[in-house]
């Protein structure tokens, strides 16, 4: 999540360029806090010192991404191991 953040500091507001390279966020980064902002997103304190803004259709489109890439990854799973056993 701290890697999809598209604040001004991540993400250039005029071109929609990102700027924050996500190799640069290592695995250990964490939320510290996590609060609502009024009904349409959540912020998101990292223990890397940065701040998020969430807005929650971009939080459930990157559920539905991740969602999306495992059912992919499960059907070529389901379908190599077909393939195995019809081998």
């Amino acid at each position: 999540l701290r890697r999809a953040c598209r604040c001004a500091a991540c993400v250039e507001e005029m071109t929609g360029k990102q700027l924050l390279d996500p190799a640069s966020i290592p695995d250990s980064v964490m939320p510290l806090t996590m609060n609502p902002t009024g009904n349409y997103a959540l912020s998101v304190d990292w223990s890397d010192g940065h701040r998020s803004l969430y807005p929650y259709r971009q939080i459930r489109s990157l559920l539905e991404a991740k969602r999306e890439g495992n059912e992919e990854s499960s059907s070529k799973d389901e379908a190599s191991v077909k393939e195995e056993v019809s081998v």
